[in-house]
């Protein structure tokens, strides 16, 4: 039998693997025949990928961004990307080396790390992270990521200088509906984020951290 919704979730998971630029499926039925042939016809999106961008916040100042991604390193589908902001108060470079995993469709792993610089009148703060996670999908909406981040830290704060060093185990749920929600005309999107660390097991303090954020569009026209 023939699903049209099958075709619809095929296009979808091929247009949001970010390695084409344009999806087109064809599935027209054969007179006489029980089958439906399918014909996905595939233009690959471009391997390099550059961004920039200037802006002006009232607490930051001037704000320069810039990034660059390899959508595929190799055969294997790995992506590197990295990104740079710089402003007189905050600065942050990082970059995400990302591969899907070969036993799960819509399943990838990252390792990722970053240096973030701030300074105020007040206070200064230096943060290196190293992190890994998974991203999976656990249903057809819903999209799971279990990590851990690594982070260390040096601080002033009215001249009394501070050191830590946290190991933060952490899951996160996320759903969206709502193709370019940005962008839609109506749609949602949701995540939840469960966090914490342990001052026993390498950290210099304990905490627990639930979040959940929302969005929700509506067109009135």
């Amino acid at each position: 039998y023939y699903e049209a919704d099958d075709i619809a979730r095929l296009h979808r998971q091929l247009l949001g693997s970010g390695f084409f630029a344009s999806v087109t499926i064809n599935a027209e039925p054969v007179e006489g025949s029980l089958e439906v042939p399918v014909n996905v016809r595939l233009q690959p999106a471009r391997r390099h990928q550059f961004r920039a961008g200037l802006g002006y916040s009232t607490d930051a100042g001037p704000r320069l961004t810039s990034g660059y991604a390899n959508r595929r390193l190799n055969s294997a589908g790995h992506r590197l990307e990295a990104d740079l902001v710089i402003s007189p108060v905050d600065s942050e470079i990082s970059t995400t080396y990302r591969w899907p995993h070969a036993g799960e469709r819509l399943s990838w792993f990252e390792f990722y790390t970053g240096y973030q610089q701030r300074r105020t009148d007040t206070s200064e703060s230096d943060k290196t992270t190293l992190g890994a996670r998974w991203v999976r999908n656990r249903t057809e909406r819903w999209l799971e990521t279990p990590y851990v981040d690594v982070t260390y830290e040096e601080s002033v704060v009215a001249g009394e200088r501070d050191r830590s060093v946290l190991v933060i185990p952490g899951i996160t749920w996320e759903a969206a509906v709502g193709r370019g929600l940005g962008r839609a005309d109506s749609g949602w999107r949701a995540s939840r984020d469960v966090r914490g660390c342990d001052d026993s097991v390498a950290s210099d303090v304990t905490f627990g951290q639930v979040g959940a954020k929302g969005k929700y569009i509506r067109s009135l026209g």
